[in-house]
């Protein structure tokens, strides 16, 4: 299969070498806006980034012509555009997330029926979470006879000096700012920022942990595509906290201050002064400085229903390489790049085998097709942990 990514930045440069070590490297290409700074994320031999302008779908369709895929792995403003550009390359689509400008409707759903029409598959959400949260979601549903409630639960922890960002610091303030969505008794709703307090229990060594609301962009969609009357979603962990000061201090408010004869946001401030994701050659340093010196990820997601007749309470874990073992497979990377590309790279490779035109999310997969990702994931060093309990 051949494979054009759209951004080769934290994500994105791992993304493309996966893919490359998986198809052969004359069959994958990359592009970004800034092939300098794209250049020093790529790896030493690795796929060469040529200048694309996501925001072009033509630019990005001469880019990717003959690709059969093509992914965009950078900003999610760039979705739409970058859907565009897969049509008229004849391509199937894929991302990482949702835009979800009205905190409510993805914006990939838009074009479901042109790639219908185009008889291409759009598999949208395919990171972590959003991704193999929707995976381990639709899996626990299939294993009930009826599902009432579904938890995604987060731990995002980091042993460091200050925080490192692994994401796009735009993307990161407009998730942390948005009022968290919520399907509850069969509607969608939106609560507080950081509310709803509860102690979850993750595997060990990770054990008990506080874990609040957030925006999770799952949540739009698993409601749709499987018979469930509750989802909400919350994290918890050192980032987490970071961003609830952050809150508390009023540097995610959407009101405006003024700065000199303009007014201006706090939280576009914050954007502009935040510091950059990490290079290779940066993440290192902070490792071997000892300033960063551990990280840790893990998604859990928990359904509540009924099986065989009784009450039920199942989850499904995904206990991440954590920095330290990251360093080894990937030197330089971040603790949520990596296992954010190795989930897009799974499901990449599932695209041709899906079989069914149009735009979907990870939930909407068939049950070999989701089991087929579990286990290359498996395979690739994730960990998962089932636990299913009467109640």
């Amino acid at each position: 299969m051949r494979v054009f990514v759209v951004g080769a930045g934290a994500v994105g440069s791992i993304l493309t070498d996966m893919l490359a070590a998986r198809f052969g490297k004359k069959n994958v290409g990359c592009g970004d806006r800034d092939p300098a700074r794209a250049r020093l994320f790529a790896s030493r031999g690795g796929v060469r980034p040529v200048k694309v302008d996501a925001s072009r779908p033509a630019d990005v369709a001469r880019a990717a012509a003959g690709a059969d895929l093509v992914v965009n792995a950078g900003l999610p403003d760039f979705n739409e555009k970058v859907m565009e550009a897969a049509l008229l390359a004849g391509a199937h689509y894929q991302d990482l997330c949702s835009r979800l400008e009205d905190l409510r409707h993805c914006e990939q759903s838009r074009f479901d029926a042109r790639f219908r029409r185009a008889g291409r598959t759009a598999l949208f959400n395919t990171g972590v979470a959003p991704g193999l949260t929707n995976l381990l979601a639709a899996d626990l549903a299939a294993g009930l006879d009826r599902t009432r409630a579904l938890r995604i639960r987060l731990l995002e922890e980091q042993d460091a000096d200050e925080p490192v960002m692994s994401w796009s610091p735009r993307v990161i303030v407009d998730e942390l700012a948005s009022p968290p969505l919520v399907f509850r008794g069969g509607k969608f709703g939106n609560v507080k920022a950081f509310s709803g307090a509860e102690t979850f229990a993750f595997p060990r060594p990770f054990g008990r942990r506080r874990v609040v609301a957030v925006y999770g962009d799952e949540v739009a969609t698993l409601p749709l595509y499987l018979k469930v009357r509750d989802v909400d979603m919350k994290s918890g962990g050192t980032d987490i906290d970071f961003g609830a000061a952050l809150a508390a201090a009023g540097l995610l408010d959407d009101r405006t201050i003024a700065v000199g004869r303009e007014r201006v946001r706090p939280r576009d401030l914050l954007e502009l002064v935040a510091p950059k994701v990490p290079t290779p050659a940066e993440m290192r340093k902070l490792v071997e400085r000892g300033r960063v010196r551990n990280s840790w990820l893990v998604a859990a997601v928990e359904a509540d229903g009924s099986a065989g007749g009784n009450a039920v309470t199942r989850s499904a874990t995904a206990v991440f390489p954590d920095l330290r073992q990251v360093m080894k497979l990937r030197p330089g990377a971040t603790y949520v790049a990596y296992p954010t590309a190795l989930c897009a790279a799974a499901m990449s490779a599932a695209v041709p085998r899906i079989g069914r035109a149009g735009a979907m999310p990870p939930e909407a997969l068939d049950r070999a097709i989701r089991r087929t990702v579990l286990r290359e994931l498996k395979d690739a060093g994730v960990f998962f942990v089932r636990r299913g309990e009467k109640g």
